[in-house]
């Protein structure tokens, strides 16, 4: 296991050193080789302390790969680590935009899922979680797929839930 340093993107004064595991889609479950509680970090974008784990961090920046991309309708599958930003640089030449954009694209689509964003459309599109389909979602008992069809109430727990489940420290 690593040790990095991460603060909040906030910039409150404040910088730790924190145990950190890298994860590749492929690899051993980091969730299931420890007792340490993880929190998955992406770029580490998120507003306050939400992006600081209070043990150990599950770095997600290699889960950056598109796996396809449905050009006539506009359907991506994405790993949790890629930023809108790298996104937009494949859909935007092939016509299509993301409907929820926030002020910057380094924020990853784990992120922007797990804060449910908004952007400048919100009044139209909504929160960026209106828009996901499906995720897989990699918890210490494997993998689970999740819909609206299939564990709709992990989906619906996962979109907004790094807030939602209270993880976020204040001060």
């Amino acid at each position: 296991m690593n040790r990095v340093a991460l603060s909040s993107w906030t910039g409150l004064p404040h910088t730790r050193i924190y145990p950190a595991l890298e994860v590749e889609l492929d690899a051993e479950n980091p969730f299931a080789q420890t007792e340490a509680t993880l929190l998955a970090r992406g770029s580490g974008r998120s507003y306050g302390d939400v992006c600081l784990p209070s043990d150990t961090a599950v770095l997600t920046s290699r889960l950056r790969r598109i796996h396809s991309f449905d050009t006539e309708h506009g359907i991506i599958t994405a790993e949790a680590g890629i930023s809108l930003a790298a996104l937009l640089r494949i859909t935007i030449p092939r016509g299509w935009t993301l409907p929820v954009l926030p002020g910057t694209g380094a924020v990853t689509v784990g992120g922007a899922i797990a804060n449910d964003i908004h952007g400048k459309s919100h009044h139209w599109a909504g929160t960026f979680g209106r828009w996901v389909r499906q995720i897989e979602l990699l918890r210490s008992d494997g993998r689970i797929r999740c819909s609206p069809c299939d564990n709709a109430e992990l989906l619906a727990a996962t979109i907004g839930g790094a807030w939602a489940n209270g993880h976020h420290h204040l001060g």
